[in-house]
């Protein structure tokens, strides 16, 4: 199997019951199938076997849809993809929550147009909407000890940024909140730039990071105090968002 499903599974028994791209229509418990497949489809034996996140990212939606399937959608914005986990029997996680390696996601099952317990695993760039082929996408495996050390390199002989700290990186985190949450205190983008302009830590990023933390902190993103300092937790947080550094 591929490396991203023995992460998934942890390395339990599963198998390829129908690959990714074009197949016959199958007629199900819940309706027909659609002729493309955009996913692989992994067999388990018959045995709800856990889920879990590959690394660190962000659970974008879980529930029951329409056809009354359990789902997972999780980003990871480190390899720039979101992973759908379908047909689920149950879901452990919630919108928003925060996620790293060995994550419990939810369990496999057979709800919505399935014939049998199995995942449906679907992966998509989130560059271009693509859909991509699960047994030939190309993972490498983040490194927790590598991971550690880009966040620490964020801060360069810091632990964190504070109001007064100028530096390329505050730069950076100036620009993403001008674009993205011009809405906390600004009408439009250009005036936050203006308010935002350069690489210092000035007074309005910091009311900006505190309002960041509160709101991050309802949405199970951000489990620190709220300071308005930049820290591994608020990097952390801000990467749920999509900030890349």
């Amino acid at each position: 199997m591929s490396k991203i499903t023995n992460l998934i599974f942890k390395n339990a028994n599963h198998y390829v019951t129908s690959g990714f791209g074009n197949r016959k229509v199958m007629n199900t418990k819940g309706g027909y199938t659609s002729s493309f497949h955009n996913g692989t489809d992994y067999g388990t034996n018959g045995v709800k076997l856990p889920q879990y996140a590959i690394e660190n990212g962000t659970v974008l939606s879980c529930g029951t849809d329409s056809l009354g399937g359990k789902f997972v959608w999780v980003k990871y914005p480190r390899i720039n993809v979101k992973m759908l986990h379908y047909h689920l029997s149950s879901v452990n996680c919630k919108t928003n929550q925060i996620v790293s390696k060995g994550t419990l996601l939810g369990y496999t099952g057979m709800s919505g147009k399935a014939t049998g317990i199995h995942l449906h695993l679907s992966i998509v760039n989130l560059s271009n909407g693509e859909y991509l082929n699960p047994e030939t996408y190309s993972y490498t495996e983040q490194n927790e000890t590598s991971a550690s050390v880009s966040s620490n390199s964020f801060f360069g002989n810091k632990s964190y940024f504070k109001r007064g700290d100028s530096c390329d990186n505050i730069g950076k985190v100036c620009y993403f909140f001008a674009e993205y949450f011009y809405g906390y205190f600004c009408k439009t983008r250009e005036e936050a730039h203006k308010l935002l302009d350069g690489n210092l830590f000035g007074p309005y990023l910091e009311k900006w990071v505190k309002e960041f933390q509160e709101r991050a902190k309802a949405e199970g993103r951000y489990d620190d105090n709220i300071d308005g300092y930049i820290g591994p937790k608020t990097l952390r947080a801000l990467e749920s968002y999509g900030f890349i550094y």
